[in-house]
């Protein structure tokens, strides 16, 4: 009698072989890190970008299309968590273009900060300006001078306008005032008045300021500047019944006139 040699296995027998576990629709950390990673530091460039005023057209749209891939590729991201298995691929494709734009836009964002082109992190520099002389104490003789000291940020002009009784804006130039190295300005031969009889009267003077882009013509961009060369020849002066938009007062004095010379 032979004895059955034979073995069952038993189940607990065979090794178990565990298998790494994964995130719903296939997905792992390196998905995760190049979904919701470029995201969130959109996010916060866009709040930075929107809140800060001083950032360029050029910067926020950067901001936009950055957060909008990165919104596209969380998105996509989401969809395959939830297993939408017949649009895997294309929705992997998605999510990884979309969320290498958002890494991209976010570098140029980056090296555009560390360049300051075309606008160096934080809030424009606001820009002053004050007159030194003439000062609302002493009467001024027509013609006369003005001069002061000003503080402006880039590709910003400043100009000198009259404001007499009738309350309209008048240029004392057709160019804006030449401001120094030193943020110094000054020019001559300002008339107040239009005779004699107008001794005695208050006028204001108005150093006001206008900002344009940097590749912008000034003489397009600068309204007070537009008006000035569209001003027939011959013209004493361009008038405002207020002040054009874009045009920011820095400083103000007002001043009598003392005297007004032939």
């Amino acid at each position: 009698m032979t004895s059955d040699s034979s073995h069952v296995t038993e189940e607990s027998d065979i090794p178990q072989i565990s298998e790494r576990p994964r995130s719903p629709g296939g997905l792992d950390g390196r998905h995760l890190v190049w979904t919701f990673i470029p995201a969130f530091v959109t996010v916060v460039f866009g709040l930075v970008g929107f809140l800060a005023g001083g950032y360029t057209t050029q910067f926020k749209v950067l901001s936009i299309a950055a957060f909008t891939c990165a919104v596209v590729g969380a998105g996509s991201h989401v969809l395959l968590a939830q297993g939408h298995q017949r649009a895997r691929g294309a929705l992997g494709a998605l999510r990884t273009s979309s969320s290498a734009l958002s890494v991209a836009a976010i570098l140029v964002m980056v090296a555009f900060t560390l360049t300051g082109k075309p606008s160096s992190l934080g809030p424009a520099q606001a820009a002053t300006a004050a007159f030194t002389a003439p000062d609302a104490r002493t009467p001024v003789s027509s013609p006369f001078s003005a001069w002061g000291t000003s503080d402006l940020p880039a590709n910003t002009h400043l100009w000198l306008l009259v404001r007499p009784p009738n309350g309209v804006f008048y240029t004392t130039d057709f160019a804006p005032l030449h401001v120094d190295p030193q943020g110094e300005w000054d020019t001559a031969g300002i008339g107040l008045g239009r005779d004699r009889d107008d001794i005695g009267k208050s006028y204001e003077l108005h150093l006001v300021g206008v900002r344009v882009a940097e590749d912008a013509d000034p003489r397009v961009e600068d309204p007070i500047y537009r008006a000035a060369l569209a001003a027939p020849e011959g013209q004493g002066s361009v008038s405002f019944d207020v002040l054009p938009v874009g045009a920011e007062e820095l400083d103000s004095v007002r001043v009598t006139l003392g005297d007004r010379l032939p």
